[in-house]
């Protein structure tokens, strides 16, 4: 059997590498503890941290709706001593352990066997392997047992990281607002509701008026500093369902859903009028910003929408600073 169990853990951090989601990983592991110890059922049970309740997320031989139905507080039975003092649990029916209910998923069990998931001192959750009837469990099984949840955590972490580095890159670094690739794909879902549905909507482009100057008198950083404190006014002015976006160096997109054109307007020319009153940076620098606004019409196609917000700014530029056109 050791030599299954050390070929089983080549081939599961082989699959695992190979692998950008948890999933197929867990999956794979599963399997491979099917394999070697036989079980009835198994499952991951991960904390869900929009509600803190212990859900199960992945498994082997448990129906969907036991799945779906399984919620549990963390509490200070079983899955709290597993989720805080003890990282290894074995329970038998025959025991009459405080706790053992909360871990039947579908049925009640003989004997399970709780393997906590963690990454340092941060606990996801555990590996649990259910058996319907007696057996004996001896150190090596555990040890796979331990080294199957590690695998766990490893490729959990693994797939939070990912998209953690997924929705940075959603980000304009400079700004903070939406970078432009992913703003382009928001406008595009946002264009198509409102031409299928006959929705208004409004686009917006804007430009800082002087920010080659700024450049020039108070150096690169400074001139950074203003681009992030207009960016900060823009998000305090405009509502949570206008989404702004960094257009190019120093010019801003925004598109405003279920807006008419004449209330987009509105709202950007009390943005406009609320910047030419402030100062910028710690060298108190003052600026304009030139605005073009336009909104969805019935033969619009995207990039008609956007060339008419276009051709906006460049007629506000040359009206002069601080100008808002409406096409």
């Amino acid at each position: 059997m050791s030599e299954n169990i050390l070929s089983s853990i080549c081939n599961t951090i082989s699959e695992f590498s190979a692998k950008g989601t948890s999933t197929p990983t867990i999956q794979y592991v599963l399997r491979c503890l099917k394999n070697h110890l036989n079980f009835s059922y198994a499952g991951v049970f991960l904390k869900n941290p929009k509600s803190d309740m212990i859900e199960i997320l992945h498994h082997q031989g448990i129906f969907k709706n036991a799945v779906k139905d399984f919620k549990r507080n963390i509490g200070n039975k079983l899955i709290g001593r597993i989720f805080f003092t003890e990282p290894i649990l074995i329970v038998s029916k025959e025991e009459e352990i405080e706790g053992y209910e909360e871990l039947i998923v579908d049925k009640p069990f003989e004997k399970v066997i709780l393997s906590r998931i963690a990454c340092g001192a941060h606990t996801m959750g555990f590996l649990a392997i259910y058996f319907d009837e007696k057996i004996e469990i001896d150190k090596t099984s555990i040890d796979f047992i331990k080294l199957i949840s590690g695998i766990c955590a490893i490729a959990i972490e693994r797939e939070e990281m990912i998209g953690v580095i997924k929705e940075l890159k959603r980000f304009d670094p400079e700004t903070g607002l939406y970078c432009l690739q992913y703003f382009n794909q928001k406008l595009a879902e946002e264009f198509a509701k409102s031409a299928r549905y006959k929705l208004n909507l409004t686009l917006v482009l804007m430009d800082v008026d002087n920010f080659k100057n700024i450049i020039n008198t108070f150096g690169y950083n400074s001139a950074q500093s203003v681009l992030v404190e207009l960016s900060e006014e823009l998000k305090f002015c405009i509502r949570g369902i206008d989404i702004p976006g960094a257009f190019g160096r120093d010019e801003f997109i925004l598109y405003m859903p279920n807006t008419p054109v004449d209330k987009g307007e509105m709202v950007i020319k009390r943005f406009l009028d609320r910047i030419k009153k402030r100062k910028f940076s710690k060298h108190r620098v003052s600026t304009s910003l030139s605005a073009g606004v336009t909104g969805i019409q019935p033969v619009d196609t995207l990039e008609s929408l956007i060339w008419r917000a276009q051709f906006a700014l460049y007629e506000a530029r040359k009206a002069g600073s601080g100008t808002l056109k409406r096409i």
